[in-house]
């Protein structure tokens, strides 16, 4: 969406999930003419990453 360039990320989202999407974004960044990606877009546009639970947790599935 239009807006300032910035990346918010909301949801259940783990310490290791933020930093894989911090680091996929810095890459689309470094990478933009690959992906035909306009050189302005990330300044010019806000990216919002939303997730529900991502994970099941190390206890395995909840018992039913």
């Amino acid at each position: 969406m239009r807006g300032s360039g910035r990346l918010k990320m909301t949801g259940g989202l783990r310490k290791t999930i933020k930093e894989s999407i911090v680091t996929a974004y810095d890459y689309l960044r470094a990478n933009y003419e690959k992906y035909g990606i306009a050189k302005d877009y990330f300044n010019a546009h806000d990216i919002h990453f939303q997730a529900v639970e991502l994970a099941v947790p190390k206890e395995g599935h909840p018992q039913a």
